[in-house]
């Protein structure tokens, strides 16, 4: 029996080919940053205390903490984040993953100027093992939404970024980031790889929501 070599399945194992940091930042959409844009990110971020930021124009952003909610093997809470006006009236909420005793954590915040783009990165330590969140409040025409994102980082070989690795972990305060150096204008600038700055959309990043979630 005559087998054509043109309909012989090719078994040979097919080598992966590592992606380049460039051509990745253009799949997901991550521009270059200018100097002024650097410093204006740099500027954003506003001091949290006692689990609340007072912004520009009269906003506050506050954590409310809750409860945490067992099922089976994950977790949710009835802890969130409420940007309010001047005048105490709530604009919008988003979860939050804190809930002393238990999952004790902490976040930061960077606003745009006119605070329309409000970045929000939340940290938890469990005692085995320690999660990390982003989100943004956005204000469109005379309304306010929230929505989370996932910082996209540099796979390098294609596989998962190594934490471990300190050539992959820009991080700072955290279990693990933060990933960003603040906001600029309606842009995140983010911390895709290791001394490397990039501008990003937060409408052209992958949405995430913090529930639920696994200990351990």
């Amino acid at each position: 029996m005559l087998l054509l070599s043109s309909c012989a399945s090719d078994t040979k194992p097919k080598a992966t080919q590592r992606l380049d940091f460039e051509t990745w930042c253009l799949q997901s959409k991550l521009e270059y940053v200018s100097p002024p844009e650097l410093s204006a990110a740099k500027a954003s971020e506003v001091p949290v205390q006692k689990l609340a930021a007072q912004l520009g124009g009269g906003l506050t952003v506050k954590l409310q903490c809750g409860i945490k909610i067992k099922s089976e093997s994950s977790f949710s809470t009835t802890s969130y984040y409420e940007l309010r006006d001047a005048k105490g009236s709530s604009l919008a909420k988003f979860p939050s993953r804190i809930s002393p005793p238990g999952f004790e954590g902490n976040f930061r915040l960077w606003s745009s100027p006119d605070s329309s783009l409000i970045l929000i990165y939340e940290w938890i330590v469990t005692g085995v093992d320690s999660h990390e969140m982003y989100f943004v409040f956005h204000k469109e025409e005379s309304w306010w939404s929230a929505r989370g994102v996932k910082i996209p980082l540099f796979p390098g070989s294609g596989n998962a970024p190594s934490l471990d690795d300190p050539n992959e972990r820009p991080g700072n305060t955290g279990p693990y980031g933060p990933h960003v150096l603040g906001v600029s204008g309606r842009s995140l600038i983010i911390i895709p790889k290791y001394g490397k700055h990039r501008r990003a959309r937060f409408e052209d990043m992958e949405a995430a929501h913090p529930f639920p979630f696994i200990v351990g």
